[in-house]
């Protein structure tokens, strides 16, 4: 509630974005909560973790979660990396994830320029 860097009312906003958040607003903690309240913080991200195992990660559409994967020129079965972006979807229920290998970064314009030959179908955003 302390948090001098960002405001958590405006935050609420996002939970319409990902259905399977958890939002917390502590009193006595400011933008660091894992270094401010390190146990606090562990157990939120202990529960939600054992609450996302348990069940797969599920998209607005009851299906679970899909996600481009950059940086990758081949079939995968399974893939370990870092959630860079978000398309978001204005005229579907459905987002995307774009996933790639961790320590790798890409532009808006580059993710737009791999994933357009299936998004140019809706109104989209990027969000980074």
């Amino acid at each position: 509630k302390q948090d001098d860097c960002v405001g958590y009312e405006d935050l609420w906003e996002l939970l319409k974005s990902y259905n399977r958040a958890t939002f917390a607003v502590l009193d006595v903690a400011g933008h660091n909560l894992q270094i401010e309240q390190v146990s606090v913080f562990n157990e939120l991200v202990s529960n939600w973790l054992m609450r996302t195992e348990k069940f797969s990660i599920m998209s607005p559409d009851g299906e679970e979660q899909d996600a481009y994967i950059l940086g990758v020129d081949h079939p995968v079965d399974e893939f370990t990396g870092r959630v860079i972006a978000v398309i978001h979807r204005y005229d579907d229920i459905e987002e995307k994830w774009v996933v790639a290998p961790v320590g790798k970064t890409y532009s808006a314009e580059e993710i737009k320029a791999q994933v357009d030959f299936q998004e140019q179908y809706f109104n989209y955003e990027i969000r980074t």
